[in-house]
C-alpha cells in the first residue's frame, strides 16, 4: 500500500517549514522498519488503560477530510501521520549494495482533536436546535473496523476540554461538541499558523492579510470537512471557498531574487535592432527558400 502525503506537506517540502501546531518536525523512518511493523497490535481491543500497546504500531483511522483508510502512529505520547514518498528515480546505498526501492516513509506530528473531530460531531446526535447529547469518550472511540481509536483515548484525554464540553458524573466524565469552542480553536490555529509562517518564511513576508488567511486555510482544509467547520472558518476570516486554495499565491520578483535592475537603459526598439540585423547580414548569403526553387 502506498501512503501518500498530503498537498499541504508537499508543498511544504519544497518551500517551507512544516506547520506549528498543525505539522511540526519531521521525523524521518527507515523504510524496512516500517515494513516490519504490524498492521495492528494482537490486543488491539484492549481498553483505554491498555491503550499503550500501542505504542510504535501503525493504526489505521479515518482520514478526517474523506474518510479514507490512512496510517498513523503513537510515538513517546505523539499522534504521528505516515507518509510514504518516492520521485522518479530513485534508489537506497545501504553499506556495500544498492536497494532499488527508493521510496521514504516519514511522519509527522498531527493535533488528534483533528481526527476525532467528525466522530465527536456524529456522537452527539445533534438535531436542529438541540445541542445533542454528552456520551462517554470510550464509548465513542468504539468505531467499527477501527479500533485504533481506542489508542488516542489517554491523548484525548488531556486536550478534549478545548473543544467539548465535559461533565462529570461521579467519577465518570461525558462530552458533548460545543460548535463555538470548535470555532475557536480553528481560529486560534489559523492565527498560530499564519504569525509562524511570517516569522520563518521570508517570502511570505509581503503577503496581505487576506492572502495569508486564505492561504492558511487552504491548509487546514487538508483536515477539515467542507461542512460546517471548513465554511465557518471560511466566513469568520472573510475567505472565499473558492480561493482558500493552496500556494495560489505568488511572491514578487524580488522577493525570489530576479527583480529586474531599475537603472536598466535599452538602447534602441527591437524593431531598430532588427534592422540593424538585417543591415549587417554578409553578401552573397542565400536565402533557404532559394535552395527549394524550380530550376529555369
Amino acid at each position: 500500500m502506498h501512503f501518500h502525503p498530503p498537498n499541504c506537506f508537499v508543498r511544504l517540502l519544497g518551500a517551507f517549514i512544516p506547520l506549528y501546531v498543525l505539522l511540526s518536525e519531521v521525523q524521518a523512518c527507515n523504510f524496512r522498519d516500517v515494513q516490519d511493523l504490524s498492521a495492528e497490535p494482537q490486543n488491539a481491543g484492549a481498553s483505554s488503560g491498555e491503550a499503550g500497546s500501542f505504542e510504535g504500531h501503525l493504526l489505521h483511522l479515518r482520514n478526517p477530510k474523506n474518510d479514507s483508510t490512512a496510517c498513523y502512529m503513537i510515538v513517546n505520547g505523539l499522534l504521528l501521520e505516515l507518509h510514504w514518498f518516492k520521485q522518479r528515480y530513485t534508489s537506497w546505498f545501504i553499506g556495500d549494495s544498492v536497494c532499488e526501492d527508493g521510496s521514504c516513509y516519514f511522519t509527522t506530528p498531527l493535533d488528534p482533536l483533528f481526527m476525532v473531530l467528525p466522530i465527536l460531531d456524529s456522537a452527539r446526535m445533534k438535531k436542529g436546535d438541540d445541542l445533542g447529547k454528552f456520551r462517554a469518550l470510550e464509548e465513542m472511540m468504539c468505531v467499527d473496523g477501527y479500533t485504533g481509536y481506542m489508542s488516542l483515548v489517554p491523548l484525548l484525554d488531556k486536550c478534549l476540554h478545548i473543544i467539548c464540553e465535559i461533565r462529570e458524573v461521579g467519577d465518570s466524565k461525558y462530552y458533548r461538541l460545543d460548535d463555538r469552542k470548535v470555532l475557536a480553536w480553528l481560529l486560534c490555529k489559523a492565527k498560530r499558523i499564519s504569525e509562524d509562517l511570517r516569522s520563518t518564511q521570508k517570502n511570505l513576508l509581503n503577503m496581505s492579510k487576506e492572502d495569508m488567511n486564505s492561504y492558511v486555510v487552504g491548509l487546514l482544509s487538508e483536515y477539515l470537512t467542507a461542512e460546517p467547520w471548513l465554511t465557518k472558518l471560511c466566513n469568520s476570516l472573510s475567505v472565499e471557498r473558492g480561493a482558500s486554495k493552496i500556494g495560489h499565491w505568488v511572491a514578487p520578483p524580488e522577493v525570489l531574487g530576479v527583480a529586474p535592475s531599475q537603472n536598466t537603459k535599452h538602447s534602441g526598439s527591437s524593431v531598430g535592432k532588427g534592422a540593424a540585423a538585417k543591415k549587417g547580414a554578409p553578401q552573397g548569403v542565400r536565402k533557404i527558400t532559394s535552395f527549394f526553387a524550380r530550376p529555369r
